[in-house]
């Protein structure tokens, strides 16, 4: 173990109204030596709020170990190949290639983590969410590659190898829990209407002492923290940027500010993740946000793993006390990912009240707001999708392929 100062990071003034700040990543680090540290935690030099991702792959398609020799075999078969696209046709070569079954990959938000056990010596971790889903993963992902921080009660930050530490339990963090940094809040205006959340401009900076670069007119570099900015406008393939202070500026010349910039993650509570392109994006005002943050204790209330309804094609209907989707996904803290509106989606599946299959390439989504949409674009929402494993009531296992299914009304709890 060691400690190290991170300089900068606890000298920014705090602004945006406390209830609208999202609660910080907290708990206690157990090392190898069983020495315990408890604090505010940052995840290398990046996530540090609940609803950030941790992400990997699972080491095991779920409910495997149940099938026999033959749905083995049948699941092989369907794995898809390489794809091509040649004009409007998209191609999926399945039978030229091999059939291996690939790992599930997984997001969740990290206020879904109950625990954290490393297991260097076998290169893999275990992550225990709040509703006792344990997913068994491979360590070998740049979550598991970077430092871990704890900013203590007495304003230390203890830095950690991932290889020093055995255990991370997560908590509530206290009101009176330091912070490593504030976050980008704010309303984003884009071609198709406006969102108010927290940012992440450029898919790098997310936090209002890190620096937006770029060029003026005169060729002058500028590197200007975001706090001291109040909007970002396109403008072309460069930026006008008003600062608090009333001066203005118009910059070009790097990914932060021009055509090459990479895009923005917007996060909200009943939203999820959302993927905003540089060419979809207008203007972003820096402000306070009305906003509900869900804190450690909201997400440890949806506690239930996932479960519901499903109708099959026959229109027959199958009750399932537990459902793995596309034999991966398990707990409502787990992130569905698909396309929605040409934007890449993050969406919770607490969020989620029905799926409905459509055709061979999309779902329609109900979410538990009432709002519809139109989901495509990835492979769990298709036909390439591996489908259900269910336990149903009578605690029997099954699993239903994806084109057997012609909807899934998921319980609330």
């Amino acid at each position: 173990m060691k400690k190290a100062l991170i300089t900068g990071l606890l000298t920014l003034t705090i602004t945006a109204s406390a209830e609208n700040l999202e609660p910080v990543i907290y708990g206690t680090v157990i090392s190898n030596n069983n020495e315990q540290t408890t604090g505010t935690i940052r995840w290398g030099e990046q996530e540090m709020w609940l609803s950030d991702i941790f992400n990997g792959q699972k080491m095991t398609t779920i409910g495997i170990e149940h099938f026999t020799d033959e749905q083995k075999e049948a699941l092989e078969d369907h794995q898809p190949g390489p794809q091509a696209r040649v004009g409007g046709l998209q191609i999926t070569f399945k039978s030229f290639f091999g059939n291996e079954i690939k790992q599930p990959y997984y997001n969740i938000p990290f206020g879904a983590l109950a625990k954290l056990e490393l297991d260097n010596n076998n290169n893999k971790y275990l992550a225990t969410l709040h509703d006792g889903i344990v997913i068994d993963a491979d360590s070998d992902t740049n979550d598991l590659s970077d430092d871990v921080y704890v900013l203590t009660a007495a304003g230390d930050t203890v830095s950690f190898d991932m290889d020093e530490i055995k255990v991370i339990e997560f908590s509530q963090a206290p009101t009176e829990a330091k912070r490593f940094d504030q976050g980008i809040y704010g309303v984003l205006t884009t071609k198709s209407g406006q969102l108010q959340g927290r940012f992440m401009w450029d898919k790098d900076e997310r936090a209002l002492d890190e620096e937006l670069d770029g060029y003026d007119e005169n060729r002058t570099e500028h590197e200007i923290k975001f706090g001291k900015i109040k909007s970002i406008e396109r403008q072309g393939d460069k930026s006008y940027v008003i600062l608090k202070d009333g001066k203005s500026l118009l910059l070009g010349g790097t990914n932060d500010v021009d055509s090459s910039h990479r895009g923005l993650w917007f996060y909200h509570p009943d939203i999820g993740r959302q993927e905003i392109m540089w060419d979809d994006f207008v203007k972003l005002e820096f402000t306070d946000v009305d906003v509900k943050w869900l804190t450690f204790k909201d997400y440890q209330s949806h506690s239930h793993p996932l479960s519901g309804t499903i109708m099959l094609a026959d229109n027959s209907t199958l009750k399932a006390s537990e459902i793995a989707f596309d034999l991966n996904q398990q707990s409502g803290h787990e992130l569905l990912e698909v396309e929605i509106n040409n934007r890449n989606h993050y969406v919770p599946f607490r969020n989620i009240k029905k799926i409905t299959q459509l055709n061979t390439s999309s779902v329609e989504l109900q979410l538990r707001s009432g709002v519809k949409e139109i989901a495509y674009g990835q492979k769990a929402v298709s036909r390439d999708s591996n489908g259900l494993f269910v336990k149903d009531e009578h605690n029997n296992h099954q699993w239903i392929m994806w084109k057997d299914v012609k909807s899934i009304v998921f319980n609330s709890y």
